[in-house]
């Protein structure tokens, strides 16, 4: 015998993801025509608004329209999230912005005042707002995998110089370590986990390891360290990014597996972009590919698409 709170939790859970998923569909309208009374009937206009709206920011992140998730974030006043997911997701918005912009040029122009209007902050101001935002969601819960990951992101990005990098590098890594702990379905935090490990050991002498071990504080870590983290990234994700497939190849490359090297530097150079980042960074893989082909034959017969 249904209750009616059970028949409330059967519709909600049956219907109202199919109903947000993808409003374009002629599928999704005739769904939404069955769910929408049960939300009415169950449920207050404001919690079905809610739920449409927090989908409708989620949706936007992954199609990468950040300018209209921060207004529709701040203009909603972080009624529909906590105030740590509300944090999140806006220094995540801000910072996705920023790294996938035209320009990074102006990475440390000062901030701009605050009646700037959106669409003309610089690269350093919308990275100024992601650590804001990063920070405050880390004091309100700093057992949240995304509050970590955020702060290990913004950090990064406002490191200035070497100095202010190899400083930094062991809290970057100790906040993205916690973030891959806490959620490790998350291909971005293992990605950048990886990618950071590398950079423990940038400098392989002695001498320059013993300088970063002992002023920076630099913790140690190994190829295959890295190589986990950035293989776990490519199989949660596959094609995630440009980046990650040519650190992988770097990798390999390292272990003198040029087979497998090979492999992930020909992806890296017929990545499919999607935004100037990409860009950026297929242009970087295909320097690789020709320094490489310069010293091995074996790298000549790679297939640029």
């Amino acid at each position: 015998m249904w209750t009616r709170r059970g028949l409330y939790l059967f519709v909600r859970n049956f219907y109202s993801l199919k109903c947000v998923q993808c409003l374009k569909s002629a599928q999704s309208k005739r769904v939404c025509m069955i769910s929408l009374p049960f939300f009415g009937y169950f449920t207050s206009k404001n919690e079905t608004k809610s739920l449409l709206s927090a989908n409708l920011i989620h949706d936007k992140l992954r199609n990468g329209d950040f300018e209209d998730v921060i207004n529709l974030l701040e203009s909603s006043e972080g009624h529909l999230f906590s105030d740590c997911e509300f944090n999140c997701l806006l220094s995540y918005a801000y910072w996705k912005w920023a790294v996938t912009s035209e320009d990074e040029s102006d990475f440390f122009v000062p901030t701009k005042s605050a009646d700037t209007e959106l669409s003309l902050l610089s690269f350093s101001a919308k990275i100024d707002k992601s650590f804001f935002y990063a920070l405050r969601a880390y004091e309100c819960n700093s057992g949240s995998a995304d509050a970590n990951k955020m702060m290990g992101l913004t950090l990064t990005a406002t490191s200035e110089g070497f100095i202010s990098r190899r400083r930094n590098l062991s809290s970057i890594i100790a906040y993205l370590e916690a973030a891959v702990e806490l959620d490790p379905s998350d291909w971005e935090s293992h990605h950048y986990l990886g990618a950071h490990y590398l950079e423990t050991i940038r400098f392989e002498g002695p001498i320059m390891m013993a300088v970063d071990r002992f002023f920076f504080g630099v913790p140690y870590r190994t190829y295959d360290d890295a190589l986990e983290h950035l293989l776990r990234a490519e199989e949660l994700s596959p094609a995630c990014s440009c980046y990650n497939l040519a650190k992988i190849a770097a990798v390999y490359y390292k272990k003198s597996k040029y087979e497998l090297a090979k492999h992930y530097i020909e992806k890296a150079v017929n990545f499919k972009c999607r935004n100037r980042r990409d860009e950026r960074e297929k242009e970087e893989a295909a320097k690789v590919l020709i320094e490489w082909a310069r010293y091995t034959n074996y790298f000549k017969t790679v297939q640029i698409r």
